[in-house]
Formats: structure tokens, sequence, C-alpha cells
């Protein structure tokens, strides 16, 4: 398993470089972002149509990788923590078991046209303290390493917090709770059958005093 900063080769590999900076470049703290989604996403604002494969497709293609797949291992990492401290792997075609507890679960991806070109997968349930939501049109899950928040319906957030106290809605939708709340619940989602646990641990972003949360309302 390789790890660090290792070096490859791409060959007929398309990528675009920037010659014009209007500034939003240089607002965000991150570099840009590696689409790595199904390989059709890559028709969206696309002039010509044309599908682009992604890094993935393209090394499974190349033959550098065995399976056209790839897994992401996120880690919560503290407010106190040097950022230099690695808290998260990326692995191009495969799965590094050493952080895999038994056997590794698949959830069939959508079938929901609206979700067609996005890692999506039909949500069964969402469990949190005693309650428990299911919908007549099951919610659909974006899984999508881009995005920062979790946006679920209000009334799955709204149970989330309740009875935690010092718990304020900001003007952005996302939730402010102090550092020493010891009533948070775990979030519990069922997809394709198998139940998958989030400890507040997991969710909160820890801002000195102050734990931001990743849920934000939606109507």
């Amino acid at each position: 398993m390789a790890k660090g900063f290792p070096q490859d080769t791409m060959q007929k590999f398309h990528i675009g470089v920037s010659n014009n900076n209007d500034g939003e470049l240089t607002i965000d703290g991150a570099d840009g972002i590696l689409g790595i989604g199904p390989d059709a996403l890559s028709t969206y604002n696309n002039p010509d149509g044309v599908i682009i494969p992604t890094i993935v497709t393209s090394m499974y293609q190349a033959k550098i990788i065995h399976h056209n797949v790839f897994s992401v291992y996120f880690q919560p990492l503290e407010y106190d923590t040097k950022i230099k401290q690695v808290n998260g792997e990326l692995v191009l075609g495969g799965v590094n078991m050493s952080y895999v507890e038994g056997n590794v679960t698949y959830a069939p991806i959508s079938t929901n046209p609206d979700f067609s070109d996005y890692w999506a997968v039909d949500i069964d349930n969402i469990r949190t303290g005693s309650r428990t939501f299911t919908y007549p049109t099951k919610l659909v899950a974006l899984v999508d390493t881009g995005s920062t928040l979790i946006f679920l319906p209000a009334e799955i957030v709204q149970a989330v917090f309740k009875g935690v106290h010092g718990s304020r809605r900001d003007f952005t939708g996302q939730y402010i709770v102090p550092c020493d709340s010891d009533k948070l619940r775990s979030v519990n989602f069922t997809m394709g059958g198998v139940e998958y646990e989030l400890y507040p641990e997991d969710y909160l972003i820890t801002d000195g005093p102050v734990k931001f949360l990743f849920f934000v309302m939606i109507a």
C-alpha cells in the first residue's frame, strides 16, 4: 500500500489549466478539486457534451490499477492538531482493509433519473435517538467528498439537537453547540438494507470553544 506522494505518468490524459485569474482561485484555501464522480458528470457545463473519463477510469484503462474503483477514509481532526498530521486517505483501485472491521458492504447506486450522473444512493431510513424517519419517496444521498456539509430535512436536524442545551442555529443554517456538550446523538443511515452509524465526533467541526455541526436544514 503506497503512501505519501507517489509519482506516475498518465498517457493521453486531458487536463485544463487556467490562463486567467479573476480572484476566485485565491479565495479558498484549497488549490482545486479532483473530480472522480461518474464519467457522465463531465458533460456538465461542457459545451461539446463529450464524456471525459476521470483519472480513475483512465488509470484502469491504462492498466495502472486493476479495478475501476476508489475509496476514501476520513478521521476526525481536533482543533489544536497540527494540520500536517495525516487524518485521511484516498486509495485508487481498491480499499485499504486495515481500516475495515469485518467485510466491506456496498449500497446500490440510485436509479432515480435525477441523480443518474452522480454517486448517489437511496436512503431506506434515518434514525436518531428514539425516532426513525422514513418517507414515501426515498431520500437520495449524494456521496460527495467535495461537499463539506450534510443537508437533511429540517425535522431530522431538529431531532438531532433536541435536548442539547446551548445549541443555536446561525444565519447560514448550521447549528452551533457548546464544546462540552454531551447530549449529542448519533445519526444512523440505512442504505441497501445496512445501517451505518455516524457518531457526533464524526460530524462536528471544532473551532476553539465552540463546535459547528455539519448538518444544515433543508425544507
